[in-house]
């Protein structure tokens, strides 16, 4: 229903149609913002409305990126959701672009900590914080299956450019099968390279 048919709308407007024979009952989901007439003149006067603050702005104070906020409203969203879990997404990507290598997909992150338990890969007994490449970046490891495992940050620090086989026996560590299982498939797509 246009809004050039005069009708006051309210919360809850009655509209009888087909000569009577029918009462429908349009309802406005958010009754306290403007509806589609009020935007789209308000628009040609160069004013949006902003979801959040709930009040008309200058289209300039708009971006294509949020659409719906202004401004300020839209930089507190991205601040919102870069302190929660977009933030960790986001950080990841900058260390591995600065790093020069490829991020780790969430569902590869969730498939090696369900492998591991949640354990490191090396010492097993300390919760897996961080995930390591197997052959180091400093030596061409790329992130690829096979050449990422969890670790603790202990373990991960302690590595670095090492071999980890070198690494594990200056370390007296004794490496799991899980570890083994990963470290095949990386040997399988060495092989198949």
């Amino acid at each position: 229903m246009s809004d050039k048919s005069g009708i006051q709308w309210t919360d809850r407007t009655p509209i009888v149609d087909r000569g009577g024979r029918r009462t429908r009952f349009y309802v406005r989901l958010t009754p306290g913002t403007p509806g589609r007439r009020e935007r789209r003149l308000k628009r040609s006067e160069g004013f949006a409305w902003c979801k959040r603050c709930e009040n008309w702005c200058a289209m300039a104070e708009f971006s294509k990126a949020h659409s719906g906020l202004c401004r300020t409203h839209a930089n507190e969203a991205y601040r919102e959701h870069y302190a929660g879990v977009g933030g960790s997404a986001i950080r990841a990507r900058v260390y591995a672009r600065k790093r020069g290598i490829d991020v780790l997909p969430p569902i590869a992150r969730e498939y090696l900590l369900a492998q591991f338990d949640g354990a490191c890969a090396y010492c097993v007994t300390e919760p897996a914080t961080t995930f390591d490449h197997i052959i180091p970046v400093a030596r061409g490891g790329q992130t690829v299956p096979g050449n990422i495992v969890p670790a603790c940050g202990s373990c991960n620090s302690s590595k670095r450019q090492r071999d980890v086989f070198e690494w594990a026996a200056s370390k007296g560590l004794t490496l799991s099968h899980d570890f083994f299982d990963v470290y095949s498939l990386l040997l399988m797509i060495g092989a198949a390279a």
